[in-house]
C-alpha cells in the first residue's frame, strides 16, 4: 500500500471505537497483522494492543502516540482525527480506572472443589502449590537468563554510504536476544524480531556514529560507522525576507544538541516535522505559522533559541536536567519568555 496513491480517510462520526476502526480498515485492505508489522516497523505486540483497545497494557507516552499516528498513516486514515479519538479514549480509560469498587463487592479467588467427592483446593493447599510453582519458575528463569545473557548480543547493521550530501541518514539493522539498541548511547526502538531503523541528523563534515546493543547483564556489542557529510551552504536571505535578527509573523525554534546524541520529536502546526536521533554539535531549525511542539529524550542536552512576533533569537538555555525527558513543550508565535 502506498500513501501517495491513497488519500487519508477520515473516520465517520459514530460510536465506533478506535480499535474497531484500525482493525476493520486493515481487514478492508486485505492485510495481515504480520504484514502491517513489517511495513510499519512497529512491533506486532503494540499493533495488537492498539487493535484490541487495551490501554491497560499500552503505555501512555510519546512512543505509543507515535505508533498510533504512524499506523493510521500506513492504513490511509486521517492521523489528526485518529489522534483526537485516541486522546478521548485515553482520558475515558483513565477516568474509569479512578472509579471505586461498588459497595458489597468482594474479591474472590474463585476456587471450587475439583469434584464433589474428592479433593478440595483450600487456601492453605493453594499457597503451598503456588510456592512450589513460584520457586520452580524463578529457578528456571535464572538459568535461562544466565545462558541467554552470558555473551554479548549479536548485532547486524545494514550498509551505510560513507559519503553523503544529505542532512540525515537512516541507520537500520537487527539485534538478537531482546537486547536494547542505542545510537551514540541514545536509546532507539526495535521491533519484536529485533529489527530497527532510526533517522539520524548529521553535521557538516565527519560524523562518528556508534551503534550498540546491550543486554540486561550489561553485555554489549558495538559497531562504529564514520559518515562524511557535505551539506549545501545555506542560500543568502532575500532582501524582502525577514532575517534572523527580526521578529517574524510565526514561530521559529533552533534546537541545539550539545554533548551527546539525543532523541527528538518535533511537530509544526500539528504535523510531525522530525522524529529521530540528533548528533552532538547539531543545530536543527524548525518553523511554523502558529505553534511548534517539541519532545526531547535528554532535556539537559537540548538548548533552544526562539524567534517569534515577541522575541528575536531568545536563548532559552537548556530545557531541563541531564538525562531528563521532556514531552510536548509548546512554543507559539505569541510566546513571551522573559
Amino acid at each position: 500500500m502506498s500513501n501517495e496513491q491513497t488519500k487519508p480517510t477520515t473516520p465517520k462520526k459514530s460510536d465506533a471505537k478506535l480499535a474497531d476502526i484500525f482493525k476493520s480498515r486493515r481487514e478492508e485492505l486485505g492485510l495481515e497483522l504480520v504484514a502491517a508489522e513489517k511495513a510499519t516497523k512497529i512491533r506486532g505486540r503494540y499493533l495488537r494492543l492498539i487493535e484490541d483497545g487495551d490501554y491497560d497494557k499500552l503505555n501512555d507516552d510519546v512512543y505509543s502516540k507515535g505508533y498510533v499516528k504512524n499506523y493510521a498513516e500506513f492504513l490511509g486514515l486521517d492521523s489528526k482525527s485518529i489522534l483526537k479519538l485516541y486522546r478521548e479514549e485515553r482520558d475515558m480509560f483513565a477516568n474509569l480506572r479512578k472509579r471505586p469498587r461498588p459497595e458489597g463487592a468482594k474479591p474472590s479467588l474463585g476456587l471450587k472443589p475439583i469434584d464433589e467427592q474428592g479433593f478440595t483446593v483450600t487456601p492453605r493447599i493453594f499457597l503451598v502449590l503456588f510456592g512450589f510453582g513460584l520457586v520452580a519458575l524463578i529457578a528456571g528463569y535464572i538459568i535461562w537468563q544466565v545462558v541467554l545473557l552470558s555473551s554479548p548480543p549479536r548485532l547486524n547493521v545494514d550498509p551505510i554510504n560513507e559519503r553523503v550530501d544529505t542532512a540525515f541518514v537512516f541507520v537500520s539493522g537487527r539485534v538478537d536476544g531482546g537486547a536494547d539498541v542505542y545510537i551514540n548511547d541514545s536509546p532507539i526502538n526495535s521491533t519484536s524480531d529485533g529489527a530497527f531503523r532510526e533517522k539520524v541528523a548529521l553535521v557538516d563534515g565527519v560524523n562518528q556514529i556508534k551503534i550498540s546493543a546491550r543486554n540486561k547483564l550489561g553485555k554489549e556489542n558495538v559497531i562504529q560507522k564514520t559518515i562524511i557529510a557535505s551539506l549545501p551552504t545555506p542560500s543568502p536571505t532575500p532582501s524582502n525576507m525577514p532575517t534572523s535578527a527580526q521578529k517574524i509573523d510565526g514561530v521559529q525554534l533552533v534546537v541545539r544538541i550539545q554533548k551527546s546524541a539525543t532523541f527528538l520529536v518535533v511537530e509544526a502546526d500539528g504535523q510531525e516535522s522530525f522524529r529521530g536521533t540528533v548528533l552532538p554539535g547539531n543545530d536543527q531549525t524548525f518553523k511554523a505559522k502558529s505553534t511548534i511542539k517539541l519532545t526531547t529524550g535528554n532535556a539537559g542536552n537540548t538548548q533552544l533559541i526562539l524567534t517569534n512576533s515577541i522575541v528575536v533569537n531568545k536563548d532559552l538555555g537548556l530545557v531541563g536536567r541531564d538525562g531528563e525527558a521532556k514531552n510536548d513543550l509548546i512554543f507559539s508565535k505569541d510566546t513571551n519568555v522573559q
